[in-house]
C-alpha cells in the first residue's frame, strides 16, 4: 500500500486527473476507489 500512497501523491503533485490515478491503481494495484475516496487517501 505504501508503494501505491507513492504513486498517487506523485501522480497528484503532477495534475493526474482523478480519474485517471482511480485507474490506475486499479490496474497496478487491484484496489477500486471513488474520487472523494482518493482524495481522502492522498491528503
Amino acid at each position: 500500500m505504501a508503494r501505491a500512497l507513492e504513486v498517487l501523491k506523485q501522480m497528484k503533485a503532477t495534475g493526474t486527473s482523478w480519474a485517471h490515478m482511480a485507474e490506475r491503481l486499479q490496474q497496478e494495484f487491484g484496489v477500486q476507489l471513488d474520487k472523494d475516496q482518493l482524495k481522502a487517501l492522498v491528503r
